[in-house]
C-alpha cells in the first residue's frame, strides 16, 4: 500500500542533518532501498528483469542515472559507516553494469567510434573514470586497476592533443560538441586519482579544464555556466540552461567557490519559480515562466536536488521536492521510496536523482574524508 509523501519540509530538516546524526534519515534510507534492490535485481536478472525492469525505450539516457546513483554512495558510508559492505558492493554492481552493452552501445551503432573510450564520448568515459576511482578509494581493490589507469591515459592523452592542436582544455562528446558539465566530470575524476595515487593530475589536466569553462563557457556577469561550446567555431552558445546550471555548478563548486556561489545565486534568481503552494520549479528558459518541460531540460529539476546539498540550501531541495511529489507521486511503498504516478522509465531516472539529492555531502567532504583511516578499519588497504 502507498503512503503518500507530502512535508518534504521536515524530510528536508532531517536530510541535512543526517551525517551529524550518523544515520540516514527514515527517507534516504527509503529511497537507497529502492536503488540497491533495483541494482541487485538488475545484476542478477538483466536489464529486463521482472521486479525492476528498464524502459527499454530510455537506455540511451540510462547512464546518467546510474552515473549520479552511483555519486551518492560514498555519502552512504560517510553518514553511516555500518553500511560499508553494502555500499560498497553495490558500487562494484554499478561498475560492471556501466561497463555493460546497452549503456554505451549508440556510440559504436552509429559510427562514432570502434569503442566507447578510445576517443571523444566524454559523456559515459569520464562518468565511468570517476566511478573506477570512487570504488579504488573507497575499498582499495584493485580489481578495476588496470582499466582505471588505461583510461586515464586515454583522457590525459586526449587532453593534451586538444590543448596542443585544437586550442581548447578538454574532450568533446560527439564531434564538436563540447559541453561542460560532461567536462566537469574529468575534474572530478583527476581529484580522485590523485587521492588514491598521490599524482598532481588535477593541477594538471583537471584545473585546466575547470579554468576554461569558468573564462571560455561562463556568462562573465552571472558566473553561470553556457550550454555549450563548439571547438571548430571557438565559440560557446550563450544559452543559459537550467540542467546546464543544476549540474555544472555542483561539480564545479569546490574548484571556485566564490564564483560558483555567485553563478548559483543568480540560478535561483534567473531560472527558479515559485508556485503558490511553495513548491518550486525550473523554469524553460531565463525569459519564460513556463516549467520545463523538454526531456533534457527536464532533468535539470533532478540535478537540482544534488545543487541544493552541495550548497546546504534545506529550502531550495523542500521547494522542489513540493513540486516532484505533485507531479510525479512520491510515496513510500514496501520500505522504498517510489514514484506511483509516472512511468516505470521515468521513475527509474529520477529516483536516481532523488537518491543523489538525498545523500551528496558535497565533494569537498567527499574529497576531505579520511578515506585511508576508512579502510583500515575495513582491512582494505591500497597497495
Amino acid at each position: 500500500m502507498a503512503e503518500k509523501i507530502t512535508d518534504f519540509d521536515s524530510i528536508a530538516a532531517d536530510i541535512f542533518l543526517q551525517k551529524r546524526a550518523g544515520k540516514l534519515s527514515h527517507f534516504a534510507e527509503m529511497i537507497w532501498n529502492f536503488h540497491r534492490d533495483r541494482i541487485d535485481a538488475t545484476f542478477e536478472g538483466g536489464w529486463d528483469n521482472a521486479a525492476f525492469p528498464w524502459d527499454r525505450n530510455m537506455h540511451g539516457w540510462w547512464k546518467y542515472p546510474l552515473a549520479f546513483a552511483t555519486y551518492s554512495i560514498p555519502s552512504v558510508i560517510m553518514v553511516e559507516e555500518a553500511r560499508y559492505a553494502e555500499a560498497s558492493i553495490c558500487l562494484r554492481k554499478s561498475i560492471l553494469l556501466f561497463k555493460d552493452t546497452p549503456i554505451w552501445d549508440e556510440w559504436v551503432k552509429y559510427g562514432h567510434g570502434p569503442d566507447p573510450i578510445c576517443c571523444r564520448n566524454i559523456m559515459y568515459k569520464a562518468h565511468l573514470h570517476v566511478m573506477y576511482g570512487l570504488y579504488q578509494l573507497i575499498t582499495g581493490s584493485q580489481e578495476f586497476e588496470r582499466e582505471y589507469i588505461q583510461l586515464t591515459d586515454i583522457m590525459k592523452k586526449e587532453l593534451n592533443e586538444n590543448s596542443e592542436n585544437e586550442g581548447f582544455e578538454g574532450i568533446v562528446c560527439e564531434d564538436d560538441q563540447y559541453f561542460p558539465v560532461c567536462n566537469s566530470q574529468i575534474v572530478i575524476g583527476m581529484s580522485i586519482h590523485d587521492l588514491i595515487f598521490g599524482t598532481n593530475y588535477y593541477n594538471e589536466y583537471g584545473k585546466r579544464v575547470a579554468d576554461f569553462i569558468a573564462d571560455r563557457i561562463s556568462d562573465p556577469v552571472t558566473k553561470m555556466i553556457l550550454y555549450k561550446y563548439h571547438p571548430s567555431h571557438d565559440q560557446a552558445e550563450a544559452y543559459l540552461s537550467g540542467a546546464c546550471n543544476t549540474w555544472g555548478l555542483t561539480q564545479l563548486h569546490y574548484t571556485n567557490p566564490a564564483d560558483m556561489q555567485t553563478g548559483y545565486e543568480n540560478f535561483k534568481r534567473l531560472l527558479v519559480a515559485q508556485q503558490p503552494d511553495g513548491a518550486l520549479y525550473l523554469k524553460e528558459c531565463v525569459h519564460a515562466s513556463d516549467p520545463a518541460m523538454g526531456l533534457e531540460e527536464s532533468f535539470g529539476l533532478l540535478y537540482a536536488l544534488g545543487l541544493a546539498r552541495e550548497y546546504q540550501d534545506p529550502d531550495l531541495w523542500a521547494g522542489f521536492m513540493k513540486y516532484l511529489g505533485k507531479t510525479s507521486g512520491i510515496a513510500y511503498v514496501d520500505g522504498r521510496v517510489r514514484l506511483v504516478e509516472v512511468t516505470n522509465g521515468e521513475e527509474h531516472h529520477a529516483n536516481s536523482y532523488i537518491l543523489w539529492g538525498a545523500l551528496h555531502e558535497s565533494w569537498n567532504a567527499v574529497f576531505q574524508h579520511d578515506w585511508s583511516a576508512l579502510r583500515a578499519r575495513h582491512r582494505a588497504v591500497l597497495s
